[in-house]
């Protein structure tokens, strides 16, 4: 997907705070790259559609004149872009414990 290519949307929402630790930076990039990631193995149109949302802050309308497509396209491409983006970042998350479960801590 070119849009999620280079010099990114996603990257650009990074921030440059310098009051931020080395940590929270470093995860913050890792986390890019995971949602960069994600994104490429979605439908480009569907990927689109969720970055001119969520990461460029287009409204629906404005996304249907950009793509050219009807007002409920635009909505049906970003609630399926956002599932299966959901869908492809589930993988990199721990698997949930079982209820009542509690973390071992020493």
């Amino acid at each position: 997907m070119d849009s999620v290519d280079g010099a990114s949307g996603l990257a650009a929402c990074g921030s440059t705070d310098e009051s931020e630790s080395p940590f929270t930076l470093t995860c913050r990039r890792e986390q890019i790259v995971v949602v960069e990631q994600a994104l490429r193995q979605i439908d480009e149109r569907l990927g689109c559609a969720v970055l001119l949302r969520d990461v460029e802050g287009y409204s629906y309308n404005e996304i249907a004149a950009m793509l050219q497509v009807s007002l409920g396209t635009v909505k049906s491409r970003i609630l399926r872009g956002r599932e299966a983006l959901k869908r492809g970042l589930q993988r990199h998350l721990p698997a949930p414990l079982p209820q009542g479960a509690a973390l071992q801590t020493e």
